[in-house]
């Protein structure tokens, strides 16, 4: 069956491996969604629904994100859009408990929320039970996580505790204030970085190639551009479950910074460095540690602002 993963935003989320992921990020809204919960017996747990019948996504399953407001309806950016004449706009909510307790309330429906042949106003859904929506049946499934076994060489330097699983763990971070705040937001400061290191560094090249290299300045302005809009465009891809464009997000710097060292320019050298350095050490499938995200936040801020100055130098100039 085919399984997804709709964010609060009604974004669909793509996953490879959705075995070693206990929480993802959205790479539209930023959100990070909880996909797994811990029951009385300190196993993982998911909850799933499956369209079991409608006029649309007949077998389909759909992850549900824990602690999170989801809305279905017929329109607009719904978690869950069921398109039927039968169904409301906004026609219900769903709300999954970290202790995965699925609740369900009903918007004032036209045609109601159904649990077999009990109309809902508030109630709680069980797993193995059916809410029927219009003409749409779906399934509470609770399902357990097994993990995939980690090979010892690999928890010998990733685990520090003998009580963490033996999976990477992407959903929490133990680390202290700031540093915590950038490993936890490390995908958004990824793209943000490489974004801004793009338009800067497009920003001073097209400065310097007019006068210095002799280039038609709308030649040079198109190229400067394309640029710009390429790293943007890479670092609106990358994410914890697309690694070839995280890798693509620290290969494009460093070739770029290999090339304005070629051309001995040092600030974009150093940016774009620091770029590369940025996204290969935050945008692995492993959280760094405290020492090293605070350490590379800082560094590429300190070249940004290098880029930043030497590009209106520049333009003053």
């Amino acid at each position: 069956m085919d399984l997804r993963i709709p964010c609060v935003c009604g974004n669909g989320i793509q996953c490879d491996r959705l075995d070693l992921i206990v929480a993802l990020p959205c790479p539209v809204c930023g959100r990070e969604i909880d996909v797994e919960y811990l029951d009385t017996e300190r196993k993982r747990r998911r909850l799933t629904l499956t369209v079991v019948e409608g006029p649309q996504m007949s077998g389909q399953r759909f992850v549900v994100p824990i602690g999170e407001d989801l809305l279905i309806g017929s329109t607009g950016q719904r978690w869950l859009r069921l398109v039927d004449g039968a169904v409301d706009g906004v026609h219900c909510r769903l709300h999954a408990t970290a202790q995965g307790v699925m609740l369900l309330e009903d918007l004032k429906s036209s045609t109601g929320s159904w649990i077999g042949a009990a109309r809902i106003v508030t109630g709680e859904i069980a797993p193995g039970q059916q809410l029927r929506i219009g003409q749409y049946s779906l399934r509470l499934d609770r399902e357990e996580v097994e993990r995939p076994r980690i090979a010892n060489q690999l928890r010998a330097h990733r685990i520090q505790d003998e009580q963490e699983e033996q999976a990477p763990r992407l959903s929490r971070v133990a680390a202290p204030g700031f540093s915590r705040w950038i490993i936890s937001q490390r995908f958004n400061l990824a793209r943000g970085l490489t974004s801004t290191f793009g338009w800067l560094a497009a920003w001073l090249h097209f400065r310097i190639s007019s006068p210095h290299w002799g280039l038609d300045p709308a030649y040079s302005a198109s190229i400067c551009i394309a640029g710009g809009v390429a790293l943007t465009w890479i670092a609106g891809r990358m994410s914890m479950v697309r690694q070839g464009w995280n890798l693509a997000g620290a290969i494009v710097p460093g070739f770029l910074a290999i090339i304005d060292t070629a051309l001995l320019l040092l600030a974009p050298t150093l940016a774009g460095g620091a770029v590369c350095w940025f996204n290969a050490v935050m945008c692995g499938r492993h959280p760094p540690s405290a020492g090293q995200a605070v350490a590379a936040f800082c560094v590429n801020i300190l070249t940004l602002i290098g880029l930043l100055l030497a590009a209106m130098l520049q333009s003053g100039g």
